[in-house]
């Protein structure tokens, strides 16, 4: 089941599909990849009689690009550890503010996942610093004046804010490929320009374009299936290692038919690497922070995998109180849907998965209709004040809406959305439900007309 979390809202929508269906970075939900199904093998054949190459015959051209890409990636494998000064601008709609921090990791050999320990440090002088050695995830936050001590759970440390950004995706990138698990399909990879003559500042690159387009698990928004189209242009030294990246995803709803255009949703972001050296052997203590003089040290609890995404309130304790209001200004509390049964939907336009499972929302709306059941989608961590609105105007969608609910998917302890909280006529919780998969509005429309029967 797909959810957007915390990760997504910092980096975009789209980036949460890929991520979503690809990888387990932080609070992205992980999914797995669909095992491509193997072709059967050929019948066999009577080996082929094979002729002598004729002398004039030309040997065949060598493809520049895929060599450059070869060796690129070897270049980023072969480096057991990095240490640059990482700028980072997310460009487009809900894109978070660009930054600039000082980065160190290292990188684990062999099969799991490859990042090991880290360390980074914003620019800015009120930013957190924060840092992983292994087993600790350390952070020092200037205005508290605080270091925070988290213990890792199976030796796996993320940061969890805008510091996610910062992780060396691309040095991770060349030691496990995710996209590739979702058969990418290439459309383009060139050497853009004269090898060696564009520059990032004072140094000179190459740039390496390529163009794939996956069609990851779920990306569909009950109108049209979704392509993802990724495009990379990669920026490397004599090293062939990057000194900039660019990268922009694209959302493109295939065409239903004949006169539709589709929908596209982009968004970009452009890494620059200065800087940067590979193979330094940081000492250990780097990963390993001190708490400044002055500083006090707590230390926060792990979240099991029994507690994530686990709300505060559980089926049968009473639904939590509110006031929030709908896109005209009227005010709603839990006492106005008092006597129905009542679907909260907590969503945002930029989730992937919220939006597919709005069909199925609004096919229940209507299936309900006249009987004493609200269907209510809550807006919550949107960026643009009237995006909800425009969106539900523009996809016909009928259902109530209430906006800016961050407060309350916070008192519900909601980490990530779409989540469903399904309330009885008696104001208590029925059902919850974060993500929505197969055979989930079945379930609801089922507890829904269970619900009405009591």
């Amino acid at each position: 089941m797909l959810c957007c979390g915390s990760t997504e809202r910092k980096i975009g929508g789209l980036l949460a599909v890929f991520a979503g269906a690809a990888v387990a970075i932080g609070s992205v939900n992980l999914v797995s990849a669909r095992e491509p199904e193997k072709a059967p093998a050929p019948a066999a054949t009577p080996a082929a009689k094979t002729e002598p190459a004729k002398a004039d015959e030309a040997p065949k051209a060598a493809n520049p690009a895929k060599e450059l890409l070869a060796k690129a990636k070897k270049a980023g494998v072969e480096a057991k550890d990095v240490s640059m000064t990482m700028e980072v601008m997310p460009k487009g709609e809900g894109a978070p503010p660009a930054g600039k921090a000082k980065v160190v990791a290292t990188f684990k050999k062999g099969a799991g996942f490859p990042l090991g320990n880290w360390r980074i440090e914003p620019e800015a002088s009120k930013g957190k610093i924060v840092a992983f050695d292994g087993t600790t995830i350390r952070t020092i936050d200037p205005e508290k004046k605080e270091m925070v001590e988290l213990q890792a759970p199976g030796g796996l440390g993320f940061p969890t804010g805008d510091e996610m950004l910062f992780m060396p995706t691309w040095f991770m990138e060349q030691r496990q490929d995710m996209m590739a698990m979702l058969n990418p399909r290439e459309i383009e990879l060139v050497i853009e320009g004269e090898p060696g003559k564009s520059m990032v500042g004072s140094e000179a690159v190459t740039v390496l374009k390529q163009v794939r387009e996956i069609k990851p698990p779920a990306m569909d928004d009950g109108e049209g299936a979704m392509t993802l189209r990724i495009t990379n242009r990669w920026h490397l030294g004599a090293d062939n290692l990057p000194r900039k990246i660019e990268t922009a995803y694209e959302q493109i709803k295939d065409k239903k038919g004949e006169g539709d255009k589709g929908e596209n949703d982009k968004q970009e972001i452009v890494y620059i690497f200065g800087d940067l050296k590979v193979n330094t052997s940081p000492a250990n203590d780097v990963f390993a922070l001190k708490a400044p003089e002055g500083y006090k040290t707590t230390k926060a609890e792990s979240e099991t995998e029994d507690d994530e995404g686990k709300l505060k309130v559980s089926v049968g304790e009473k639904a939590l109180d509110f006031n929030l209001k709908d896109p005209e200004g009227k005010e709603y509390t839990l006492a106005s849907f008092s006597g129905k049964v009542t679907l909260l939907d907590f969503w945002a336009t930029w989730c992937g998965p919220c939006k597919a499972a709005m069909p199925s929302i609004q096919k229940l709306h209507e299936e309900f209709a006249g009987k004493a059941v609200a269907i209510v989608g809550v807006n919550t961590w949107e960026r643009k004040a009237d995006a909800g609105p425009k969106y539900m105007a523009e996809k016909k969608y009928t259902y109530q809406q209430l906006m800016k609910g961050d407060d309350l998917a916070k008192a519900y302890g909601i980490t990530g959305i779409p989540t469903m909280i399904l309330i009885g006529k008696d104001g208590k919780v029925l059902h919850t439900v974060t993500g929505f998969g197969p055979g989930e509005e079945e379930t609801l429309r089922a507890k829904i007309t269970e619900a009405l029967g009591k």
